[in-house]
C-alpha cells in the first residue's frame, strides 16, 4: 500500500492501483517470472513488479507499507523494494533519484514481516532535502535478484 500521510478527514489514501493484488497482477508491470499464488504474489529468480504513480497533488508525505516473506536459497539472492522519485528542482529541471527502500536477505523461508517506509525520511536520508524539490511522480518496485562476485580478469598467455 502506498498511502498519503498528509492529514485528511478520510484517513490514508491508497495511491497504487490494485495495490492489494486482489485483481491479480493487473496494473503492475511484470518483469521476469511473477504470479499470484493463493493470496500472495511470488517473484522467482530475477524478477520484479513495479507501478508508477503520477498525480498533480503528489507530495513526499507518503508511506509505503507491504508484507514480505522470503524463500532465498543462498546468500547470493536478495529481495528488496526500490523507490524511484521523479522530481523537479526549483528551476524546473527534472531529476530522478532511485533509492533502495528495504533489503530482505534472510536465507531459507522467513516468517511474514510487515514493512513500513516513510518516503519523506527515506528521500531525505538517501537522496536530498525534499524541501528543495517538487515530486512529480513515483515508481515503486519490488524485486528479486542475485549478486555474483566477478572473477579477476583472465591472464593471457601466448606461445612464442
Amino acid at each position: 500500500m502506498l498511502a498519503s500521510t498528509v492529514p485528511s478527514f478520510c484517513g490514508p489514501i491508497e495511491l497504487l492501483q490494485n495495490g492489494d493484488f486482489r485483481n491479480g497482477l493487473r496494473e503492475w508491470k511484470n518483469e521476469g517470472v511473477a504470479f499470484l499464488d493463493a493470496e500472495c504474489v511470488k517473484i522467482l529468480r530475477e524478477g520484479s513488479l513495479s507501478q508508477s504513480v503520477r498525480r498533480p497533488d503528489l507530495s513526499f508525505c507518503l508511506e509505503l507499507s507491504y508484507s514480505v516473506r522470503t524463500e532465498l536459497l543462498s546468500s547470493t539472492y536478495f529481495a528488496r523494494s526500490v523507490i524511484t522519485f521523479y522530481t523537479n528542482d526549483s528551476k524546473g529541471k527534472g531529476l530522478n533519484f532511485t533509492v533502495i527502500g528495504q533489503t530482505h536477505e534472510e536465507l531459507e523461508i522467513s516468517s511474514w514481516k510487515d514493512i513500513k517506509l516513510n518516503l519523506f525520511q527515506l528521500f531525505k536520508r538517501s537522496a536530498a532535502d525534499p524541501e528543495n524539490f517538487h515530486l512529480a511522480a513515483l515508481k515503486v518496485t519490488l524485486e528479486i535478484g542475485f549478486t555474483i562476485s566477478v572473477p579477476p580478469p583472465a591472464v593471457g598467455i601466448s606461445e612464442t
